[in-house]
């Protein structure tokens, strides 16, 4: 990892699993790949399970020879323009919408849910720009199906 400070490793000497986890990540494109350690031959197959922002995904690999790339991923910022509206020539106005987060007992979920911060108040401002009387409060609920995968 060219001597970064911020990665954890657990399990790194095990047979069954091993595990890697960043603590920061600059935007950008990456690929995610296994690499066969030692001598070891023959077919490997197995699953990585990841974890960015709250996002898990499993993704299946089969390692037939030194290395396989398993997956892509890309970590992007957000643009958005918007339009500022003007009230009968006084000074043009747009309601900043306030993003309170209420009590999350989950350290990880709470995490989570505060990273998306923005994506919640950009969603109510271009709501609040399509209607101005939609002035008021925004609820999300997260919802956690049997696949145990997250919606809101």
């Amino acid at each position: 990892m060219g001597g970064r400070t911020d990665v954890v490793v657990g399990d790194a000497s095990s047979n069954e699993k091993e595990q890697l986890a960043l603590k920061s990540i600059k935007r950008g494109n990456y690929l995610i790949e296994v690499t066969r350690g030692g001598a070891s031959q023959g077919p490997i197959r197995g699953t990585l399970d990841i974890t960015v922002l709250g996002t898990k995904r499993s993704l299946p690999f089969e390692l037939l020879g030194s290395r396989a790339v398993v997956g892509r991923l890309a970590i992007a910022l957000e643009e958005r323009l918007e339009q500022i509206t003007d009230l009968g020539g006084m000074m043009p106005t747009r309601v900043e919408p306030q993003v309170a987060i209420g009590g999350i007992g989950d350290a990880a979920v709470n995490r989570v849910v505060r990273s998306r911060a923005g994506v919640y108040r950009a969603c109510y401002q271009r709501e609040l720009n399509r209607d101005p009387s939609l002035q008021g409060r925004l609820d999300v609920s997260m919802v956690v199906g049997p696949t145990a995968r997250c919606r809101t």
